[in-house]
């Protein structure tokens, strides 16, 4: 799920530029706007201790759905409201989106390096980023294909509801085996030997 999550948020960082030209924002505004998300990212990045100790092993769930439904209503007002009435709304998303992926990034190697050792922690980082990056650029390629073939509010919809389907599967499948307790997690699924 990791992987596929940070695809997403690729996708949906050329998705938010596409939007806000679409909808008639000029250059000034654009510029106002892509400079204040990274400042909401940094006050969020330092609540993210706080997250994690309020979601706990949940914290990836909540900040990936979180993100997913912050896409879908993106997609929905962009499709369905006017610009007096939906863009307030959308930079709101915005906002959301970057808060997420501000604390995503913060929480996810953490958890990525959970019961590893100093031994195998940079081989576990090195097939991380290399998988991560082969999804990321895969997911970007269908991202592009999207948007290719709908207009930017149709796609930001499209991409929103099938990462919502995505991630509740993964997240079905994952119940039994991520996210649980240390005593939780049987012996030969978290000890590695370096041969």
């Amino acid at each position: 799920m990791v992987p596929f999550f940070t695809g997403l948020i690729k996708i949906i960082d050329t998705y938010r530029g596409d939007l806000l030209i679409t909808k008639g924002i000029s250059e000034e505004q654009f510029s106002m706007i892509l400079s204040i998300l990274p400042l909401i990212a940094s006050i969020t990045v330092t609540f993210s201790r706080k997250i994690q100790k309020k979601f706990k092993n949940k914290t990836l769930t909540f900040i990936s759905l979180s993100y997913v439904m912050a896409c879908i209503v993106i997609g929905i007002v962009a499709n369905v409201l006017n610009n007096g009435i939906g863009l307030p709304i959308i930079l709101l998303m915005y906002a959301v989106l970057k808060m997420c992926s501000a604390t995503w990034y913060t929480v996810e190697y953490k958890y990525v390096k959970n019961f590893t050792t100093e031994e195998i922690r940079n081989k576990i980082m090195f097939i991380y980023e290399l998988i991560g990056c082969i999804v990321a650029s895969t997911l970007s390629l269908i991202g592009s294909a999207v948007l290719e073939k709908f207009n930017v509010e149709r796609a930001f919809l499209l991409v929103g509801l099938g990462a919502l389907v995505a991630i509740v599967l993964s997240l079905d499948y994952m119940r039994t085996r991520f996210g649980l307790r240390p005593k939780e997690y049987k012996k030969e699924d978290i000890e590695f030997y370096s041969k």
